[in-house]
């Protein structure tokens, strides 16, 4: 993939986006959404892992779009994401992006015990549920003190 980006930067997409947010704030159906429009290609959490050169490995999603015909690419990254990568200094990175022309997308959630209380949940359940999966829900005790750390 870093091959791809360094070797076909004509190939991507002419409008860049990502999007920056933390973990239980809505993010999984934004990135969704965005891939049900047919113009559109929206990576999830592809800096979830560590690359070796992640600035090439964007790059190199965004020419494999671009291949495929989206005019549009972007990606989500989770705040603690940056810490995986070679991206240490995050306002820097983001910094970079922006002034290559990659729209930032911000995204948070309003209501914060909402969020926690969802953070709880996942940690005992799991992350993400997508339609198909089958899910059976059912009541689970959840511990304040953790609701309040969170």
């Amino acid at each position: 993939m870093c091959a791809l980006g360094m070797a076909a930067r004509w190939l991507q997409p002419p409008t860049r986006f990502v999007v920056v947010t933390p973990g239980r704030s809505g993010s999984e159906l934004l990135t969704d959404l965005l891939n049900s429009h047919p113009d559109i290609t929206c990576d999830a959490e592809i800096l979830r892992d560590r690359h070796s050169l992640p600035d090439r490995f964007v790059a190199g999603r965004a020419a494999k779009a671009g291949i495929a015909g989206a005019r549009a690419y972007g990606f989500k990254i989770h705040c603690g994401h940056f810490g995986y990568q070679v991206l240490r200094e995050r306002p820097g990175y983001l910094r970079q992006l922006a002034g290559s022309g990659t729209t930032l997308i911000l995204l948070r959630r309003h209501n914060l015990l909402a969020q926690a209380v969802s953070s709880s949940i996942a940690n005992r359940t799991r992350w993400h549920w997508q339609r198909g999966d089958n899910a059976t829900f059912s009541p689970l005790e959840i511990d304040p003190v953790e609701v309040l750390m969170m």
